[in-house]
Protein backbone atom coordinates (compact mmCIF):
# COMPACT_ATOMS: atom_id res chain seq x y z
CA UNK A 1 0.00 0.00 0.00
CA UNK A 2 2.78 2.21 1.15
CA UNK A 3 4.61 1.59 -2.80
CA UNK A 4 1.27 1.98 -4.16
CA UNK A 5 0.40 5.84 -2.73
CA UNK A 6 4.62 6.55 -3.02
CA UNK A 7 4.13 5.36 -6.64
CA UNK A 8 1.06 7.98 -6.75
CA UNK A 9 2.73 10.89 -5.05
CA UNK A 10 5.50 10.37 -7.71
CA UNK A 11 3.17 10.21 -10.76
CA UNK A 12 1.64 13.81 -9.27
CA UNK A 13 5.31 15.05 -8.96
CA UNK A 14 6.10 14.71 -12.42
CA UNK A 15 3.13 15.71 -14.11
CA UNK A 16 3.40 19.10 -12.35
CA UNK A 17 7.32 18.85 -13.47
CA UNK A 18 6.34 18.58 -16.78
CA UNK A 19 3.37 20.81 -17.42
CA UNK A 20 5.62 23.53 -15.51
CA UNK A 21 6.19 26.62 -17.49
CA UNK A 22 9.72 26.89 -16.00
CA UNK A 23 12.45 24.68 -17.26
CA UNK A 24 13.20 22.45 -14.54
CA UNK A 25 16.72 20.23 -14.54
CA UNK A 26 17.87 17.79 -11.86
CA UNK A 27 21.71 17.48 -11.59
CA UNK A 28 23.91 15.44 -9.37
CA UNK A 29 26.65 16.82 -7.57
CA UNK A 30 28.40 16.56 -10.47
CA UNK A 31 26.66 18.42 -12.78
CA UNK A 32 25.62 15.45 -15.19
CA UNK A 33 21.92 15.86 -16.36
CA UNK A 34 19.51 13.04 -14.59
CA UNK A 35 15.97 14.80 -15.25
CA UNK A 36 14.66 17.42 -17.74
CA UNK A 37 10.95 19.09 -18.21
CA UNK A 38 9.49 19.51 -21.98
CA UNK A 39 10.26 23.59 -21.29
CA UNK A 40 13.86 22.70 -20.21
CA UNK A 41 13.89 21.04 -23.63
CA UNK A 42 12.75 24.08 -24.97
CA UNK A 43 14.65 26.37 -23.57
CA UNK A 44 17.98 24.07 -24.57
CA UNK A 45 17.23 23.20 -28.03
CA UNK A 46 17.72 19.76 -27.29
CA UNK A 47 15.46 16.33 -26.35
CA UNK A 48 15.96 14.96 -23.15
CA UNK A 49 17.44 12.12 -25.21
CA UNK A 50 20.49 14.11 -26.29
CA UNK A 51 21.19 16.10 -22.93
CA UNK A 52 20.52 13.13 -20.11
CA UNK A 53 23.92 12.08 -18.91
CA UNK A 54 25.87 15.26 -20.69
CA UNK A 55 27.00 17.86 -18.11
CA UNK A 56 24.72 20.87 -17.16
CA UNK A 57 27.41 23.48 -19.06
CA UNK A 58 26.73 26.32 -16.63
CA UNK A 59 28.06 27.15 -13.24
CA UNK A 60 25.87 26.36 -10.09
CA UNK A 61 24.74 29.19 -7.71
CA UNK A 62 22.96 27.66 -4.79
CA UNK A 63 19.86 29.27 -3.17
CA UNK A 64 19.73 32.54 -4.61
CA UNK A 65 18.40 33.52 -8.74
CA UNK A 66 21.37 33.95 -11.22
CA UNK A 67 20.93 34.92 -15.02
CA UNK A 68 22.73 32.98 -17.42
CA UNK A 69 22.50 32.67 -21.26
CA UNK A 70 22.44 29.48 -22.81
CA UNK A 71 23.49 28.50 -26.36
CA UNK A 72 20.86 26.46 -28.06
CA UNK A 73 21.63 23.69 -30.88
CA UNK A 74 20.99 26.23 -33.40
CA UNK A 75 23.31 28.55 -31.78
CA UNK A 76 20.83 31.08 -30.55
CA UNK A 77 21.63 32.71 -26.97
CA UNK A 78 18.54 32.66 -24.45
CA UNK A 79 18.95 34.57 -21.54
CA UNK A 80 17.03 32.79 -18.35
CA UNK A 81 16.60 33.23 -14.65
CA UNK A 82 18.47 29.90 -12.64
CA UNK A 83 17.53 29.03 -9.03
CA UNK A 84 19.46 26.33 -7.68
CA UNK A 85 18.50 24.06 -4.71
CA UNK A 86 19.97 20.90 -2.91
CA UNK A 87 17.62 17.68 -2.90
CA UNK A 88 17.74 13.89 -2.68
CA UNK A 89 17.36 12.47 -6.61
CA UNK A 90 16.90 8.37 -5.94
CA UNK A 91 18.13 9.11 -2.42
CA UNK A 92 21.43 10.78 -3.85
CA UNK A 93 22.43 14.73 -2.88
CA UNK A 94 21.54 16.54 -6.26
CA UNK A 95 20.25 19.97 -7.25
CA UNK A 96 17.12 20.70 -8.92
CA UNK A 97 17.33 23.81 -10.97
CA UNK A 98 14.55 26.15 -12.43
CA UNK A 99 14.87 28.00 -15.23
CA UNK A 100 12.54 30.97 -16.18
CA UNK A 101 12.87 32.98 -19.41
CA UNK A 102 13.31 36.40 -18.13
CA UNK A 103 13.46 37.85 -21.71
CA UNK A 104 10.10 39.90 -21.47
CA UNK A 105 10.70 41.31 -17.96
CA UNK A 106 14.47 42.12 -19.42
CA UNK A 107 12.60 44.72 -22.04
CA UNK A 108 10.37 46.08 -19.56
CA UNK A 109 13.28 46.75 -17.54
CA UNK A 110 15.28 48.23 -20.12
CA UNK A 111 12.17 50.54 -21.34
CA UNK A 112 11.98 51.20 -17.62
CA UNK A 113 15.67 52.35 -17.47
CA UNK A 114 15.47 54.54 -20.60
CA UNK A 115 12.23 55.72 -19.36
CA UNK A 116 13.87 57.26 -16.05
CA UNK A 117 16.51 58.28 -18.46
CA UNK A 118 14.68 60.33 -20.05
CA UNK A 119 12.79 61.39 -17.03
CA UNK A 120 16.12 62.44 -15.38
CA UNK A 121 17.37 64.19 -18.52
CA UNK A 122 13.98 66.20 -18.34
CA UNK A 123 14.20 66.61 -15.26
CA UNK A 124 17.71 67.94 -14.75
CA UNK A 125 17.73 70.40 -17.93
CA UNK A 126 13.98 71.62 -16.58
CA UNK A 127 14.24 75.38 -15.67
CA UNK A 128 11.55 74.85 -13.03
CA UNK A 129 13.27 73.57 -9.34
CA UNK A 130 12.34 69.77 -9.86
CA UNK A 131 12.78 68.38 -6.40
CA UNK A 132 11.52 64.66 -4.71
CA UNK A 133 10.48 64.13 -0.78
CA UNK A 134 9.41 61.15 1.23
CA UNK A 135 6.88 61.20 3.77
CA UNK A 136 9.41 62.61 6.28
CA UNK A 137 9.97 65.09 4.13
CA UNK A 138 13.49 64.39 3.48
CA UNK A 139 14.84 65.60 0.34
CA UNK A 140 15.70 62.43 -2.13
CA UNK A 141 16.48 64.05 -5.46
CA UNK A 142 17.39 67.51 -6.66
CA UNK A 143 17.53 68.97 -10.01
CA UNK A 144 19.68 71.92 -11.47
CA UNK A 145 16.53 73.69 -11.49
CA UNK A 146 16.80 73.62 -7.81
CA UNK A 147 20.23 74.64 -7.93
CA UNK A 148 19.49 77.43 -9.62
CA UNK A 149 16.73 78.83 -7.48
CA UNK A 150 17.62 78.10 -4.38
CA UNK A 151 21.76 77.92 -4.36
CA UNK A 152 22.23 74.43 -2.57
CA UNK A 153 23.95 71.88 -4.78
CA UNK A 154 23.14 68.59 -4.64
CA UNK A 155 25.66 67.31 -1.65
CA UNK A 156 24.21 70.35 0.20
CA UNK A 157 20.37 69.16 0.13
CA UNK A 158 19.65 65.75 -0.33
CA UNK A 159 18.90 64.20 3.15
CA UNK A 160 17.92 67.88 4.47
CA UNK A 161 14.27 68.60 5.57
CA UNK A 162 11.86 70.78 3.00
CA UNK A 163 11.44 72.89 5.23
CA UNK A 164 15.23 73.79 4.71
CA UNK A 165 13.81 75.72 1.35
CA UNK A 166 10.81 77.51 2.36
CA UNK A 167 10.24 80.68 4.91
CA UNK A 168 9.67 79.94 9.01
CA UNK A 169 6.83 82.26 9.10
CA UNK A 170 5.18 80.64 6.13
CA UNK A 171 6.00 76.92 6.38
CA UNK A 172 4.26 77.45 10.57
CA UNK A 173 1.17 79.05 9.14
CA UNK A 174 -1.88 77.68 9.73
CA UNK A 175 -2.92 77.43 6.09
CA UNK A 176 0.35 75.67 4.76
CA UNK A 177 -0.89 73.24 7.80
CA UNK A 178 -3.74 72.32 7.23
CA UNK A 179 -3.72 72.26 3.28
CA UNK A 180 -0.29 71.07 1.95
CA UNK A 181 2.85 68.88 2.59
CA UNK A 182 2.53 68.75 6.37
CA UNK A 183 -1.10 68.30 5.72
CA UNK A 184 -0.54 64.84 3.39
CA UNK A 185 2.32 63.30 6.02
CA UNK A 186 -0.42 64.37 9.61
CA UNK A 187 -3.18 63.73 7.97
CA UNK A 188 -2.97 61.50 4.80
CA UNK A 189 -4.74 63.93 2.97
CA UNK A 190 -3.89 67.37 1.14
CA UNK A 191 -5.69 69.72 -0.89
CA UNK A 192 -3.36 71.25 -3.10
CA UNK A 193 -2.52 67.93 -5.12
CA UNK A 194 -3.49 68.72 -8.96
CA UNK A 195 -3.41 72.28 -7.85
CA UNK A 196 -0.37 75.33 -7.26
CA UNK A 197 -0.01 77.33 -4.48
CA UNK A 198 2.39 80.17 -3.71
CA UNK A 199 4.72 79.77 -1.11
CA UNK A 200 8.02 82.11 0.24
CA UNK A 201 11.42 80.38 0.00
CA UNK A 202 14.37 80.99 1.00
CA UNK A 203 17.64 80.67 -0.63
CA UNK A 204 21.26 79.57 0.45
CA UNK A 205 22.05 83.56 1.36
CA UNK A 206 19.25 83.80 3.16
CA UNK A 207 16.96 85.91 0.64
CA UNK A 208 13.61 84.94 0.62
CA UNK A 209 11.55 84.97 -3.00
CA UNK A 210 8.12 84.08 -4.01
CA UNK A 211 7.41 80.54 -5.47
CA UNK A 212 4.53 78.79 -7.37
CA UNK A 213 4.83 75.19 -6.44
CA UNK A 214 2.82 71.80 -8.02
CA UNK A 215 2.58 68.63 -5.87
CA UNK A 216 2.23 65.21 -7.61
CA UNK A 217 2.07 61.98 -4.96
CA UNK A 218 3.37 58.88 -5.78
CA UNK A 219 3.93 55.40 -4.73
CA UNK A 220 6.63 52.49 -4.89
CA UNK A 221 7.43 49.16 -3.47
CA UNK A 222 9.73 51.54 -0.89
CA UNK A 223 7.01 53.97 0.05
CA UNK A 224 5.22 56.93 -0.72
CA UNK A 225 7.05 60.23 -2.50
CA UNK A 226 5.95 63.32 -3.34
CA UNK A 227 7.58 65.34 -6.57
CA UNK A 228 7.20 69.07 -6.51
CA UNK A 229 7.53 71.31 -9.10
CA UNK A 230 8.76 74.95 -8.21
CA UNK A 231 8.79 77.84 -10.05
CA UNK A 232 10.36 81.24 -9.26
CA UNK A 233 7.90 84.26 -9.67
CA UNK A 234 9.73 87.00 -8.55
CA UNK A 235 9.23 88.83 -12.25
CA UNK A 236 5.72 87.50 -12.40
CA UNK A 237 5.16 89.50 -9.06
CA UNK A 238 6.90 92.64 -10.24
CA UNK A 239 4.46 92.55 -13.54
CA UNK A 240 1.36 91.52 -11.04
CA UNK A 241 1.98 94.60 -8.94
CA UNK A 242 2.44 97.38 -12.01
CA UNK A 243 -0.80 95.85 -13.64
CA UNK A 244 -2.35 96.01 -10.35
CA UNK A 245 -1.00 99.62 -10.00
CA UNK A 246 -1.67 100.56 -13.86
CA UNK A 247 -5.44 98.89 -12.87
CA UNK A 248 -5.56 100.88 -10.17
CA UNK A 249 -4.84 104.20 -11.49
CA UNK A 250 -7.09 103.53 -14.64
CA UNK A 251 -9.95 103.39 -11.89
CA UNK A 252 -8.75 106.43 -9.78
CA UNK A 253 -8.84 108.05 -13.16
CA UNK A 254 -12.40 106.67 -14.14
CA UNK A 255 -13.50 108.26 -10.77
CA UNK A 256 -11.58 111.29 -10.81
CA UNK A 257 -14.21 113.22 -12.80
CA UNK A 258 -17.37 111.85 -10.27
CA UNK A 259 -15.20 112.83 -6.97
CA UNK A 260 -14.42 115.99 -8.70
CA UNK A 261 -18.20 116.51 -9.61
CA UNK A 262 -19.14 115.28 -5.62
CA UNK A 263 -16.76 118.09 -4.19
CA UNK A 264 -17.88 120.69 -6.49
CA UNK A 265 -21.29 120.64 -5.68
CA UNK A 266 -20.85 121.37 -1.91
CA UNK A 267 -18.09 123.56 -2.72
CA UNK A 268 -20.39 125.95 -5.04
CA UNK A 269 -22.73 126.35 -2.64
CA UNK A 270 -20.01 127.34 0.22
CA UNK A 271 -18.49 130.25 -1.77
CA UNK A 272 -21.72 131.50 -2.52
CA UNK A 273 -22.75 131.24 0.65
CA UNK A 274 -19.40 132.70 1.33
CA UNK A 275 -20.18 136.09 -0.57
CA UNK A 276 -23.87 135.99 0.40
CA UNK A 277 -22.19 136.17 4.23
CA UNK A 278 -19.69 139.26 2.98
CA UNK A 279 -22.39 141.21 1.00
CA UNK A 280 -24.72 140.55 4.38
CA UNK A 281 -21.98 141.58 6.48
CA UNK A 282 -21.57 145.05 5.20
CA UNK A 283 -25.23 145.35 5.36
CA UNK A 284 -25.16 144.50 9.10
CA UNK A 285 -22.09 146.61 9.84
CA UNK A 286 -23.94 150.10 8.05
CA UNK A 287 -27.10 149.76 10.49
CA UNK A 288 -24.72 149.30 12.94
CA UNK A 289 -22.56 151.95 11.91
CA UNK A 290 -26.17 154.19 11.86
CA UNK A 291 -27.16 152.73 15.59
CA UNK A 292 -23.41 153.81 17.17
CA UNK A 293 -24.41 157.41 15.29
CA UNK A 294 -27.94 157.13 16.61
CA UNK A 295 -26.12 156.80 20.32
CA UNK A 296 -23.73 159.29 19.63
CA UNK A 297 -26.76 161.58 18.95
CA UNK A 298 -28.71 160.84 22.38
CA UNK A 299 -25.56 161.70 24.53
CA UNK A 300 -25.44 164.98 22.51
CA UNK A 301 -29.03 165.01 22.97
CA UNK A 302 -29.69 166.52 19.15
CA UNK A 303 -31.83 165.50 15.71
CA UNK A 304 -32.59 162.50 17.04
CA UNK A 305 -35.45 161.86 15.31
CA UNK A 306 -33.38 162.54 11.97
CA UNK A 307 -31.23 159.27 12.99
CA UNK A 308 -33.71 157.27 13.85
CA UNK A 309 -35.60 157.86 10.53
CA UNK A 310 -32.27 157.72 8.74
CA UNK A 311 -31.99 153.57 10.84
CA UNK A 312 -35.30 152.77 10.16
CA UNK A 313 -34.54 153.38 6.03
CA UNK A 314 -31.65 151.78 6.08
CA UNK A 315 -33.66 148.38 7.69
CA UNK A 316 -35.76 148.10 5.14
CA UNK A 317 -33.21 148.99 2.52
CA UNK A 318 -31.14 145.82 3.92
CA UNK A 319 -34.12 143.79 4.42
CA UNK A 320 -32.77 142.84 8.36
CA UNK A 321 -35.10 140.74 9.01
CA UNK A 322 -34.18 138.33 5.78
CA UNK A 323 -30.76 138.54 6.82
CA UNK A 324 -31.44 137.24 10.23
CA UNK A 325 -32.99 134.59 8.87
CA UNK A 326 -30.82 133.83 5.95
CA UNK A 327 -27.64 133.94 7.78
CA UNK A 328 -27.43 131.06 9.90
CA UNK A 329 -29.24 128.87 6.99
CA UNK A 330 -26.34 130.10 5.21
CA UNK A 331 -23.95 129.28 7.94
CA UNK A 332 -25.61 125.64 8.54
CA UNK A 333 -25.43 124.96 4.50
CA UNK A 334 -21.80 125.77 4.45
CA UNK A 335 -20.63 123.86 7.51
CA UNK A 336 -22.58 120.79 6.03
CA UNK A 337 -21.00 121.53 2.75
CA UNK A 338 -17.51 121.23 4.57
CA UNK A 339 -18.68 117.91 5.97
CA UNK A 340 -19.15 116.45 2.70
CA UNK A 341 -15.86 117.88 0.98
CA UNK A 342 -14.06 115.78 4.11
CA UNK A 343 -15.74 112.96 4.11
CA UNK A 344 -14.91 112.31 0.60
CA UNK A 345 -11.64 113.47 1.07
CA UNK A 346 -11.82 111.19 3.84
CA UNK A 347 -12.48 108.17 1.87
CA UNK A 348 -10.54 108.70 -0.67
CA UNK A 349 -7.73 109.03 1.41
CA UNK A 350 -8.56 105.47 2.91
CA UNK A 351 -9.22 103.65 -0.12
CA UNK A 352 -6.27 104.91 -1.44
CA UNK A 353 -4.27 103.35 1.31
CA UNK A 354 -0.43 102.70 0.25
CA UNK A 355 0.26 98.69 -0.76
CA UNK A 356 2.15 96.83 1.89
CA UNK A 357 3.37 93.45 1.72
CA UNK A 358 2.08 92.61 5.48
CA UNK A 359 -1.33 92.01 6.38
CA UNK A 360 -3.37 94.58 8.76
CA UNK A 361 -6.16 94.26 10.39
CA UNK A 362 -9.37 95.85 8.38
CA UNK A 363 -12.64 97.13 9.65
CA UNK A 364 -13.99 95.45 6.33
CA UNK A 365 -17.73 97.12 6.93
CA UNK A 366 -16.17 100.63 7.38
CA UNK A 367 -13.76 99.84 4.39
CA UNK A 368 -16.93 99.30 2.28
CA UNK A 369 -18.56 102.09 3.48
CA UNK A 370 -15.43 104.24 1.89
CA UNK A 371 -15.50 102.32 -1.19
CA UNK A 372 -19.32 103.18 -1.63
CA UNK A 373 -18.45 106.68 -0.83
CA UNK A 374 -15.38 107.49 -3.40
CA UNK A 375 -17.54 105.25 -6.46
CA UNK A 376 -20.96 107.24 -5.76
CA UNK A 377 -20.55 109.30 -8.87
CA UNK A 378 -20.36 105.88 -10.62
CA UNK A 379 -23.69 104.63 -9.43
CA UNK A 380 -25.60 107.52 -7.79
CA UNK A 381 -27.17 107.89 -11.85
CA UNK A 382 -28.61 104.58 -11.91
CA UNK A 383 -29.36 102.59 -8.86
CA UNK A 384 -29.38 103.19 -5.00
CA UNK A 385 -26.64 101.39 -2.81
CA UNK A 386 -28.56 99.95 0.12
CA UNK A 387 -26.20 98.10 2.63
CA UNK A 388 -26.85 95.13 5.70
CA UNK A 389 -23.73 95.12 7.26
CA UNK A 390 -23.08 92.73 10.27
CA UNK A 391 -21.75 94.42 13.22
CA UNK A 392 -19.87 91.61 15.07
CA UNK A 393 -17.58 90.56 12.33
CA UNK A 394 -14.03 91.19 13.68
CA UNK A 395 -11.06 93.07 12.62
CA UNK A 396 -9.77 91.31 9.06
CA UNK A 397 -6.10 90.78 8.42
CA UNK A 398 -6.12 92.00 4.85
CA UNK A 399 -4.14 94.12 2.30
CA UNK A 400 -5.74 96.99 2.34
CA UNK A 401 -5.32 98.83 -0.61
CA UNK A 402 -5.81 95.46 -2.86
CA UNK A 403 -8.76 94.40 -0.84
CA UNK A 404 -10.56 97.98 -1.67
CA UNK A 405 -9.04 97.76 -5.35
CA UNK A 406 -10.81 94.34 -5.71
CA UNK A 407 -14.40 95.20 -4.03
CA UNK A 408 -14.52 99.08 -5.98
CA UNK A 409 -13.99 96.57 -9.18
CA UNK A 410 -17.08 94.49 -8.56
CA UNK A 411 -18.79 97.99 -7.28
CA UNK A 412 -18.57 99.67 -10.36
CA UNK A 413 -19.39 96.46 -12.62
CA UNK A 414 -22.82 96.37 -10.60
CA UNK A 415 -23.33 99.94 -11.77
CA UNK A 416 -22.01 99.12 -15.41
CA UNK A 417 -24.68 96.19 -15.61
CA UNK A 418 -27.37 98.37 -14.18
CA UNK A 419 -26.76 101.08 -16.48
CA UNK A 420 -26.70 98.77 -19.72
CA UNK A 421 -30.47 97.59 -18.96
CA UNK A 422 -32.31 100.53 -17.81
CA UNK A 423 -29.75 103.45 -19.45
CA UNK A 424 -27.92 106.11 -18.05
CA UNK A 425 -30.35 109.26 -18.75
CA UNK A 426 -33.75 107.03 -17.31
CA UNK A 427 -35.49 108.00 -14.29
CA UNK A 428 -36.05 104.66 -13.21
CA UNK A 429 -32.89 102.89 -10.68
CA UNK A 430 -31.75 99.81 -10.32
CA UNK A 431 -30.37 98.49 -6.64
CA UNK A 432 -27.18 97.55 -5.95
CA UNK A 433 -26.95 95.29 -2.33
CA UNK A 434 -24.05 95.29 -0.08
CA UNK A 435 -24.18 92.51 2.75
CA UNK A 436 -21.55 91.37 4.93
CA UNK A 437 -21.84 88.60 7.58
CA UNK A 438 -20.14 85.66 9.60
CA UNK A 439 -20.02 82.23 8.31
CA UNK A 440 -18.11 79.75 10.59
CA UNK A 441 -14.70 80.93 10.10
CA UNK A 442 -15.25 83.03 7.16
CA UNK A 443 -16.40 86.43 6.35
CA UNK A 444 -18.97 86.82 3.80
CA UNK A 445 -19.42 89.96 1.58
CA UNK A 446 -22.25 89.71 -1.27
CA UNK A 447 -22.83 92.43 -3.73
CA UNK A 448 -26.29 91.52 -5.88
CA UNK A 449 -27.34 94.11 -8.50
CA UNK A 450 -30.39 94.19 -10.72
CA UNK A 451 -28.45 94.45 -13.64
CA UNK A 452 -28.09 92.74 -17.14
CA UNK A 453 -26.88 89.52 -15.40
CA UNK A 454 -23.92 87.07 -17.40
CA UNK A 455 -24.64 85.09 -19.98
CA UNK A 456 -24.13 81.33 -19.37
CA UNK A 457 -21.85 81.03 -22.93
CA UNK A 458 -19.14 83.63 -20.91
CA UNK A 459 -19.41 82.69 -17.37
CA UNK A 460 -16.88 80.30 -17.04
CA UNK A 461 -14.82 83.29 -18.68
CA UNK A 462 -15.47 86.24 -16.39
CA UNK A 463 -12.49 85.93 -14.27
CA UNK A 464 -10.01 85.90 -17.28
CA UNK A 465 -7.36 88.41 -17.68
CA UNK A 466 -8.98 90.41 -20.65
CA UNK A 467 -11.84 89.61 -21.35
CA UNK A 468 -14.46 92.01 -21.42
CA UNK A 469 -17.67 92.51 -22.94
CA UNK A 470 -17.76 96.58 -23.21
CA UNK A 471 -16.80 98.49 -25.79
CA UNK A 472 -13.46 99.33 -27.02
CA UNK A 473 -12.27 102.18 -24.75
CA UNK A 474 -14.92 101.03 -21.84
CA UNK A 475 -12.39 98.54 -19.89
CA UNK A 476 -9.24 96.64 -19.92
CA UNK A 477 -11.09 93.15 -18.54
CA UNK A 478 -8.50 93.37 -15.98
CA UNK A 479 -11.10 94.30 -13.05
CA UNK A 480 -12.26 91.13 -11.86
CA UNK A 481 -8.94 89.16 -12.91
CA UNK A 482 -7.50 91.46 -10.27
CA UNK A 483 -10.48 90.97 -8.07
CA UNK A 484 -10.12 87.13 -7.97
CA UNK A 485 -6.45 87.38 -7.73
CA UNK A 486 -6.00 89.48 -4.61
CA UNK A 487 -9.65 87.61 -2.79
CA UNK A 488 -8.00 83.94 -3.44
CA UNK A 489 -4.43 84.46 -4.07
CA UNK A 490 -3.59 86.74 -1.57
CA UNK A 491 -6.06 86.28 0.97
CA UNK A 492 -6.52 82.68 0.62
CA UNK A 493 -10.15 83.54 -0.14
CA UNK A 494 -12.98 82.88 -2.08
CA UNK A 495 -15.13 84.13 -4.84
CA UNK A 496 -17.72 83.11 -6.92
CA UNK A 497 -21.08 84.41 -8.45
CA UNK A 498 -24.77 83.27 -9.27
CA UNK A 499 -26.61 85.22 -12.17
CA UNK A 500 -30.03 85.12 -14.16
CA UNK A 501 -30.12 86.86 -17.56
CA UNK A 502 -31.57 90.09 -17.44
CA UNK A 503 -31.89 89.32 -14.07
CA UNK A 504 -28.84 90.35 -12.00
CA UNK A 505 -25.55 88.87 -10.28
CA UNK A 506 -24.39 88.34 -6.90
CA UNK A 507 -20.98 87.98 -6.55
CA UNK A 508 -19.82 86.12 -3.08
CA UNK A 509 -16.66 86.99 -1.77
CA UNK A 510 -15.49 85.06 1.17
CA UNK A 511 -12.06 85.90 3.39
CA UNK A 512 -10.97 83.92 6.22
CA UNK A 513 -10.61 85.05 9.64
CA UNK A 514 -7.43 84.10 10.95
CA UNK A 515 -7.26 84.38 14.79
CA UNK A 516 -3.78 83.79 16.50
CA UNK A 517 -3.41 81.47 19.57
CA UNK A 518 -4.83 82.58 22.91
CA UNK A 519 -6.34 85.77 20.88
CA UNK A 520 -10.40 86.51 19.68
Amino acid sequence: MKLINKTKKNSEFRIIIEKNADGIIVVNKNGTILFLNPAAEKFMGRSSNELIGTMLGFPLVEDKPSEVNIICKDGSVVLLEMRAVKIKWADKDSYIISLRDIKERKAIEEELRKSEERFRSVAESAIDAIINIDTNEQITFWNQGAYHMFGYSKEDIIGKHFSKLISKRFYESKYLIDSSIIGIVSKGKTTIVGKSIEMIGVKKNGDEFPFELSLAVWQTSDGVYFTIIARDISDRKILQRQLSQAQKLESIGQLAAGIAHEINTPTQYVGDNIIFLKDAFNDISDVLSKYEELLKTIKSNSAIDNKINEIEELIKKVDIKYLMEEIPQAISQSLGGINAVSKIVKSMKEFSHPGSAEKVAVDINKAIENIITVSRNEWKYVAEVVTNFDNNIPMIPCLPGEFNQAILNMIINAAHAIADIIGKNSEKKGKITISTCLDGEWVEIRITDTGSGIDDKIKDRIFDPFFTTKDVGKGTGQGLAISHNVIVEKHGGEINFESEKLKGTTFIVKLPIEIEKGKK
